[in-house]
């Protein structure tokens, strides 16, 4: 495209500036955007990206910004940082900060889930569960539903124990419905 040519072609802000004052506006202030948070951005850790990110988020000591936060998150995830991926799942399924796209929400949901992160394993759960953005599968949403619970995640807990004591979605089993129920009452 010629987004990715002008990047590949075009490595000095001035010389992108003039490359993007051909095109129309919007774009043109995109790509030089695009490039100076590339290099103000050039050296940080994905922790640093995630912390910021968090930050925007909860407006904990920065400005709420959930559309800045998005696009933090995805520098911290771009380097493999396990809870920003989680972020971007719930982002992406609720639409905060980006459009709902439930696909796009189970991608980064399962990556975290799979680096252990129990809030991505119970968002997980819940896309298999309800099948947004994959195909509905039962057993894997309780398997991955079960992690995020023996991990502590009241709402997991939670959503296990109906399904125990009446055999939806899973196999009956009473004892550890009850067992799930009163985990998540004890938090």
């Amino acid at each position: 495209t010629d987004r990715e040519q002008a990047r590949g072609a075009v490595g000095d802000l001035t010389d992108l500036a003039r490359a993007a004052a051909s095109r129309p506006t919007r774009q043109a202030v995109s790509w030089v955007h695009a490039a100076t948070m590339r290099r103000s951005d050039a050296g940080r850790s994905a922790e640093d990206f995630y912390a910021a990110g968090v930050r925007s988020y909860t407006g904990d000591g920065a400005t709420k910004d959930y559309g800045k936060a998005v696009r933090l998150f995805h520098l911290a995830a771009d380097q493999g940082h396990a809870r920003a991926q989680a972020y971007l799942g719930q982002c992406y399924r609720f639409g905060v900060g980006t459009p709902v796209d439930h696909v796009k929400a189970v991608h980064y949901y399962r990556f975290a889930a799979d680096q252990g992160v129990p809030e991505a394993q119970f968002g997980y759960a819940q896309c298999l569960t309800f099948g947004e953005g994959v195909p509905q599968d039962y057993n894997e949403a309780t398997q991955y539903c079960r992690l995020a619970a023996d991990q502590g995640i009241a709402q997991a807990q939670s959503f296990l124990a109906p399904g125990y004591l009446h055999g939806q979605g899973m196999s009956k089993d009473h004892d550890e419905g009850v067992r799930y129920h009163c985990l998540a009452a004890d938090q």
